[in-house]
């Protein structure tokens, strides 16, 4: 029996290069992947190439900065196609849909972003939404090494940290390893082949919240806060027990989240 599509879209974004090279390291068993960057598809300004039917469309595209806007109008391209393909859609937003606060976030609390980018990624969910209403919303907890402070910064460099008003240590942020992050995306793709069920929307992070000082301090880097400003989230963490009865999921320390960035050699 063939092996079913998982066709990447925005394979040419961190999240993407960065699955790209677990993947092709660890293949996910039962699928052929298929990767498309911008360059295999402009978004908007293309039609799509000559793609396989059935299977699964995981959609990684996504603008992180400056024309957030062009995030829901991607969003509403990659759904439409994964119907016109008859795949199942696994869409990947962000938690930064969530306000943030002391509290873990669940998935049914009502998203009340505080940034441009957050306010884009609620469009593009409820884009998915309208064209894809069995898509499949994953929002996802900050992921090390492909975010700004492990992924943006070297030891030889001063980082320079937020403050927060309720903490000494820095934003605290749900995080996700990359190779637990290969690893669970994977398994959820293969319980969507498998008919076993997604919920429509799912917070994907390692439980064990991590103050970003933790996390540099682990790192062995050197860092200093940057003068107070207005603005700063203090806490994202997300609830995970809709997560931990599909999936087993490790607890994330620092040195964890450490340890796994480090064996992906050759980042980025």
């Amino acid at each position: 029996m063939a092996d079913a599509p998982l066709i990447i879209i925005g394979a040419g974004g961190r999240i993407g290069r960065l699955l790209r090279k677990l993947w092709t390291e660890n293949p996910v068993r039962g699928v052929s992947t298929i990767w498309l960057t911008r360059q295999d598809w402009d978004i908007g300004a293309q039609r799509p190439p000559a793609l396989p039917t059935g299977g699964i469309v995981l959609d990684l595209a996504g603008v992180t900065r400056d024309d957030f806007g062009r995030n829901p109008l991607l969003a509403s391209e990659v759904a439409e196609l994964s119907g016109a393909l008859g795949c199942k859609l696994i869409y990947v937003s962000s938690a930064s849909v969530y306000p943030g606060g002391a509290m873990p976030m669940d998935e049914d609390c009502a998203p009340a972003p505080l940034s441009a980018y957050g306010r884009s990624k609620v469009a593009a969910e409820l884009a998915v939404r309208t064209i894809a209403p069995d898509a499949t919303v994953l929002r996802v907890g900050n992921i090390a090494g492909a975010d700004a402070l492990l992924g943006g910064n070297s030891p030889g460099n001063l980082v320079l940290l937020d403050q927060t008003a309720t903490g000494l240590r820095g934003p605290v942020r749900s995080y996700i390893g990359p190779h637990v992050l290969a690893d669970g995306l994977a398994s959820l793709c293969q319980r969507a082949l498998a008919a076993q069920g997604l919920p429509p929307t799912l917070n994907l992070a390692q439980p064990g919240p991590v103050a970003m000082a933790d996390l540099l301090d682990a790192a062995g880097y050197s860092w200093a806060f940057k003068d107070p400003r207005d603005g700063v989230i203090d806490r994202v963490e997300l609830s995970l027990d809709r997560l931990l009865r599909l999936l087993k999921i490790p607890v994330a320390s620092a040195a964890s989240l450490v340890e796994d960035l480090r064996r992906l050699r050759g980042w980025p």
